[in-house]
């Protein structure tokens, strides 16, 4: 593995660092701060001329040991499994995959099990989920599936991925790399009230819960539970303290972030909502929030840890907002567990908006308001 850190960079320093990381059949992935003044149209114009394979995500922050920073560039180099296959209109894709897609597809499982596929989505986007889960439907369960949304902390969308191919919104980036990886997830939230049904929704839009408008069930739960009154005004400084819950049976709720109401009183979601789902209201503290990153972390350490293994973070910048000074906390108790179980390089990622995790023990998700943690090791 192969990781440089690089706060407030030049482009030449992008350049020389992505050219150094990329040789020898290597993949880079960039997460790029979207403070740190780097055009992505210019840094793939730049980097295309070197004769590296890259891909790279803008995101509010990037992590780096016990840093949070939107003004540095992360670049993580990768034993290449193959280009960057993008996918575009991700609110409008037909059916279709890439065709590249497909030899992955033909692999022996054994041979797929030394393989891990990066997905890096626009976060605002329509369409993850089906996009997740035609990939996992036709690639399987026999590789790990890790990565997270890109976006701007203004939540306007823009284009916010990159490769070799151009700079894209409203679409996604699939990175093969030669790697194994053990990946966990948690949250930390908590049920609060009675489920309810999802009677009407389409994709990222919940239009009905039990009948009732979205809008209207959600603001009379949060007056019945939380005594707070939320308007189209002030919904997000509110709503991100108390999103819903898919209810799954057997495994931690499936998250979803409002993050704004539509004219029509629709609540759209970071991700889709099944109609015929069954959701809750959720609430959380700073010390469960902390204590769930850290278990996420520590669920990939109880087997040995291999030489020259790291651990690659997605932390939904929704928790940053709720933690607020205390999202070092998170950081520090996810790395404290890394330090522990002999991991030399530092803790690194990226702040997401939406999460991509999947393992060998079922499907791919994309969640909200979570941590992700992966442990990579060649």
């Amino acid at each position: 593995m192969r990781v440089a850190w690089m706060e407030k960079p030049t482009c030449e320093e992008v350049v020389k660092t992505v050219a150094a990381l990329g040789k020898g059949g290597y993949t880079v992935l960039l997460m790029v701060g979207e403070a740190c003044g780097a055009d992505p149209a210019m840094l793939r114009d730049r980097l295309s001329g070197e004769g590296v394979v890259f891909a790279g995500v803008v995101c509010p922050a990037v992590l780096y040991g016990g840093r949070l920073c939107a003004s540095g560039i992360l670049a993580l180099g990768l034993p290449s499994g193959g280009d960057p296959l993008v996918v575009l209109e991700l609110d409008r894709r037909a059916s279709g995959l890439p065709v590249a897609l497909l030899r992955w597809a033909e692999q022996p499982p054994e041979e797929a099990k030394n393989r891990t596929l990066f997905v890096f989505v626009d976060g605002l986007a329509q369409g993850v989920s089906e996009l997740l889960r035609d990939v996992s439907g036709l690639l399987g369960p026999s590789l790990t599936y890790i990565g997270g949304g890109a976006g701007y902390s203004d939540l306007v969308r823009r284009s916010c991925l990159f490769d070799r191919e151009g700079v894209f919104s409203n679409a996604a980036l699939l990175v093969p790399v030669q790697c194994r990886a053990r990946c966990g997830v948690r949250h930390g939230w908590r049920r609060v009230g009675e489920p309810c049904i999802v009677t009407r929704s389409v994709s990222n839009r919940v239009i009905e819960l039990n009948w009732e408008n979205a809008f209207e069930a959600y603001r009379e739960a949060l007056r019945r539970f939380f005594g707070k009154d939320i308007t189209p005004e002030n919904f997000y400084s509110i709503s991100k303290h108390h999103p819903l819950g898919i209810l799954r049976e057997g495994d931690e709720e499936l998250v979803r972030d409002p993050i704004r109401v539509e004219q029509d009183g629709a609540l759209f979601c970071v991700g889709a909502v099944p109609e015929n789902a069954t959701v809750s209201l959720m609430g959380g503290t700073p010390e469960a929030l902390i204590a769930a990153a850290g278990a996420a972390a520590e669920s990939v350490l109880t087997e040995p840890v291999p030489d020259g293994a790291v651990m690659w973070v997605a932390d939904c910048v929704s928790r940053q907002s709720f933690l607020g000074e205390r999202f070092g906390e998170e950081i520090g108790t996810m790395g404290a567990a890394a330090q522990k179980a002999g991991i030399r390089t530092p803790l690194f990622g990226f702040l997401s908006f939406g999460e991509v995790a999947g393992t060998m023990r079922g499907w791919v998700d994309f969640y909200n308001k979570t941590t992700v943690a992966a442990l990579l090791y060649e």
